[in-house]
Order: structure tokens, then C-alpha cells, then sequence
């Protein structure tokens, strides 16, 4: 199995906001239902939703690079980058700065955006797939892992969301930022991988 493909599994697992979006997730659909059933089936639109949004970006994400005259490298080195600010962010905040929570009649309102994008697939996700996209050829096998990882995500989540209330919300802000120092790991090895490339 090539290790880069595995780094992009668990890099989008966690930039997926796995953990952190159990109780975020719950929080925003508490202010519209009470009802365990109706929060999974948002929860379950949600992750279709960002799962089709993000196809498009998978496929058509790298030629990007190409319009642009972009090279893979650069494109990789402004990426960890922002990937390392991304993690910062998992390990000192609950919310990212770039999601914004706003409310709304009905619990539709919130399934597109904020739940959907960006808080399941967002710069962080667009950033990473297109920078695994270039490091990797077999794209089939990259796609399949990438979508793995979608629904690893969407089960945890799905799962995690009715028993919220008989866990400390705590521990899953503990492996939030966890995960959050792994994902900062990555980001510099890319970063290290991408300029030993160049020179």
C-alpha cells in the first residue's frame, strides 16, 4: 500500500471535522429538534451533500493547477501551509474561525451550510484532496480511500451523535486535538517532501 495514499486517508478523516463536529453538529440541530431521529437524518443529508460537493473538486481540482500555471509543489507548499493553520485552529478552537453558525426557520436552513459547507467539506478538504491528487497517480485507489473516509466519518457521527449527552462532550474535544497534532505532522512532512522535490 503506498503510505502517501494512507496519509491522505486519515488527513481527510480528521480535516473532515470527525470529532469535533459530533458536538458541534449536535449544538447546531439542538436549536431546531430535540429529536434524535430527525438530527441523524440531517446529519445523514449533510455528509450527502458534502460528498457530492467534493467529487467535482477530486476530478477536476488539479487541472486547476495547470490553468493557473501552478506547479504541484508550490501548490503543495502554500497547501501544508494552510493545513498547519487549519490544525492550529483544531487544537485551540471548537469552531473553526471560517464556519459561521447562523440560524434559521427550519432545520433545512442549516443542513446545506453550515453543516454540509463548510464544516464537512471545506478549504481544509479542497486543500488537501488537491494536493494528495497531485502527489498520487493511481487516482482510482485515491478516490476510493478518500470516499472511505467520507464514510468512516458520516458512521462516527451518525453513531456518536445520540449518546452526546452520556459522554462528556470533553473527550471528544480531547481527540479533536489529538488528531488536530497528527494532522500538523502531516502537514510538515509535506511541507519537508515538497521542498526536498525542488532542490
Amino acid at each position: 500500500m503506498d503510505p502517501v495514499i494512507l496519509r491522505a486517508f486519515f488527513s481527510l478523516f480528521l480535516i473532515l471535522g470527525t470529532f469535533g463536529n459530533v458536538f458541534l453538529f449536535d449544538a447546531i440541530l439542538s436549536n431546531y429538534t430535540n429529536d434524535l431521529k430527525k438530527k441523524k437524518e440531517a446529519i445523514r443529508k449533510a455528509y450527502q451533500i458534502a460528498y457530492v460537493v467534493w467529487i467535482p473538486i477530486f476530478v477536476f481540482g488539479e487541472y486547476f493547477l495547470y490553468i493557473f500555471g501552478v506547479t504541484k509543489e508550490s501548490f503543495a507548499i502554500a497547501g501544508s501551509i494552510f493545513l498547519a493553520l487549519i490544525s492550529f485552529e483544531i487544537i485551540s478552537r471548537d469552531l473553526p474561525s471560517y464556519a459561521k453558525v447562523d440560524g434559521g426557520e427550519k432545520i433545512e436552513s442549516v443542513i446545506a451550510s453550515p453543516m454540509a459547507i463548510p464544516l464537512i467539506t471545506g478549504p481544509g478538504v479542497i486543500t488537501t484532496t488537491i494536493i494528495f491528487r497531485s502527489m498520487v497517480e493511481n487516482a482510482l485507489i485515491l478516490f476510493l480511500f478518500s470516499s472511505l473516509a467520507y464514510f468512516l466519518s458520516f458512521l462516527f457521527v451518525y453513531f456518536s451523535i445520540g449518546i452526546i449527552d452520556k459522554i462528556n462532550r470533553k473527550y471528544f474535544i480531547i481527540l479533536n486535538r489529538i488528531f488536530g497534532l497528527i494532522l500538523l505532522s502531516i502537514s510538515v512532512e509535506i511541507l519537508i517532501n515538497s521542498i526536498k522535490s525542488i532542490f
